[in-house]
C-alpha cells in the first residue's frame, strides 16, 4: 500500500469514528483492514422495507462503505445489508451519484447514505426499483420517511460542527496583537512566532503553517474542503 493512501485512509478512519460518535442515530458495527478499507454503518432512522410481501416502516437500515484498490480515484462502493424497499437500491447495491471527486470527503458519503435511506434525497436517474419509484409518486406525503440531519455543520457532529466557524477562531488566535486584519494561515513567520509549525491536510496533502496553540482544533481545507483536526497530522519537513 503506498504511503498515500495509507495516510489517507487513517485520515478517513479518524474522521469517521468522531462523526459516528458524536451522531447520536449512527453506531460504527465494524470495520476490516489496517486501516480501514471496509465500514459497516447502522444509521438509526424511520425508512421502508418489503417484508413477507408487505411495505412496512423500519427504524434501523445498516450500510457498508467499501473503499477500492484506486480510490480516492474512483468513488466508495455502497450497499445496504438490510432490507430496504427504495428506488435507488437493488440487491443490496446503492445506485446514486455520490458527487465524488479525488479530494472528496468520505464523510460526505456516509452523510448522503443516511439522507438516501430517509427518502430525504432521491436519484431518478439511478433508479434501478420500478416499485419503489411508483410508490414514492404515489405517496409524496409519506416522504421524507424521517427528518434526520446528516448535515456536516449538525450539531450532533462536532468534528465538521460549523468548520467555518473553528477555522475563524484558529486564525484569530495567529493574529498579532498590533495587527488590524487576520492573517491567514500560511502568511504565519518561523521567525515572529518561534512556536509555529507545519502540517497538511490529510485528503490533498496540501500545506499550512500553525501556531501549536491550535492543535486541536478543526478547521476546513481551502482548496479540497476536507475538515480536518490538526492535532491528528503529521510534521511536514522543511
Amino acid at each position: 500500500m503506498s504511503t498515500v493512501r495509507h495516510r489517507r485512509l487513517l485520515a478517513d478512519y479518524e474522521a469517521i469514528q468522531q462523526y459516528v460518535n458524536h451522531h447520536s442515530n449512527l453506531q460504527l458495527l465494524e470495520v476490516e483492514g489496517d486501516p480501514p478499507e471496509l465500514y459497516r454503518i447502522s444509521y438509526r432512522l424511520n425508512s421502508l422495507a418489503r417484508l413477507v410481501g408487505e411495505i412496512v416502516a423500519v427504524d434501523q437500515q445498516v450500510a457498508e462503505i467499501s473503499l477500492p484498490r484506486n480510490y480516492p480515484r474512483v468513488p466508495p462502493k455502497c450497499r445496504i445489508l438490510t432490507p430496504i424497499f427504495h428506488p435507488n437500491v437493488k440487491e443490496e447495491t446503492l445506485h446514486v451519484d455520490l458527487r465524488w471527486h479525488e479530494h472528496g470527503n468520505l464523510l460526505a458519503v456516509v452523510a448522503i447514505v443516511g439522507q438516501l435511506l430517509q427518502f430525504q434525497e432521491l436519484s431518478e436517474t439511478n433508479s434501478v426499483n420500478a416499485e419503489a419509484a411508483d410508490w414514492v409518486k404515489t405517496n409524496p406525503k409519506g416522504v421524507p420517511t424521517d427528518r434526520v440531519s446528516f448535515s456536516l455543520d449538525d450539531d450532533r457532529a462536532r468534528e465538521a460542527e460549523s468548520a467555518e466557524e473553528h477555522r475563524k477562531n484558529t486564525t484569530r488566535d495567529f493574529a498579532k496583537p498590533q495587527a488590524e486584519t487576520t492573517p491567514s494561515m500560511n502568511t504565519l513567520s518561523e521567525h515572529d512566532y518561534p512556536d509555529v509549525i507545519k502540517l497538511e491536510c490529510p485528503a490533498c496533502h496540501t500545506s499550512y503553517k500553525v501556531r501549536q496553540n491550535a492543535l486541536g482544533k478543526f478547521v476546513r481545507c481551502k482548496r479540497c474542503q476536507n475538515v480536518f483536526q490538526l492535532s491528528a497530522l503529521p510534521h511536514v519537513e522543511d
